[in-house]
């Protein structure tokens, strides 16, 4: 298990667009066998379509998905790809949160992999099924070739809010824990990596920030408009 960060990291690295429940505890539900529940923000702006969540077997960890519901009816669409049991840490409906675009064309849903790691999932809506959209990956179009993996994350906060029905505005921010190698990731970072002033002295931290402006495309793609350093929020 990974060493705990700070109090303070901690508390932002479970609160992001997805975040609902608190860093430090699991969420997990044992579903009835026709048991689909609504995750956070999961209702679409149509009123038609909503995405919920169900697993089998104690606290819903076999064959846990994600599921397009046709509304009112609660009935099952498709499954969403990207989400599943080897992905997830969580099985309740709490800890999912989903953001529609205003046309109820896309959503964005957001999760945690691991208790201090957020995840999202991009999606296009149509066609009785939920095509998944790659999230731009933020920190490697700064650290490029650089060998760095999940592993190497402290901490991750990843949120993605909608502009307009194709504009979406995502932030993401990681925390490593400092090593040998922090000073070389350091100068590869440069404006988009510090060092926290207010972090704590047991576990320091090198912390990234990026916030870019997107714009779906219709080939179920999508460009950057933005790019630029964000707002340094671990260590505050």
């Amino acid at each position: 298990m990974r060493p705990l960060l700070s109090a303070r990291v901690a508390a932002i690295a479970g609160v992001l667009t997805c975040a609902l429940v608190q860093a430090h505890a699991t969420s997990e539900h044992t579903y009835e066998k026709n048991e689909y529940l609504v995750i956070q923000g999961g209702g679409a702006p149509n009123k038609l379509l909503s995405i919920a969540s169900h697993g089998k077997g104690e606290g819903g960890r076999d064959d846990f998905h994600l599921y397009l519901m046709a509304e009112p009816a609660h009935r099952t669409i498709a499954q969403l790809p990207g989400i599943g049991p080897g992905d997830v840490l969580d099985t309740g409906p709490d800890a999912y949160r989903a953001r529609w675009a205003p046309d109820s064309r896309h959503v964005a849903v957001g999760f945690r992999s691991d208790r201090h790691i957020a995840e999202v999932r991009l999606y296009r809506i149509g066609n009785a099924r939920a095509q998944i959209i790659p999230v731009p990956d933020l920190l490697r179009r700064v650290v490029k070739n650089a060998r760095i993996s999940h592993e190497d994350y402290s901490a991750r906060r990843l949120e993605l809010s909608w502009l307009t029905p194709t504009k979406f505005r995502l932030e993401e921010s990681v925390a490593f824990r400092a090593s040998s190698s922090s000073p070389a990731l350091a100068r590869i970072l440069g404006p988009f990596g510090r060092e926290p002033a207010d972090q704590n002295p047991a576990w320091p931290v090198l912390e990234f920030s990026a916030e870019a402006l997107g714009e779906l495309l219709p080939a179920g793609t999508y460009r950057l408009l933005e790019f630029k350093p964000g707002n340094f929020r671990f260590g505050q």
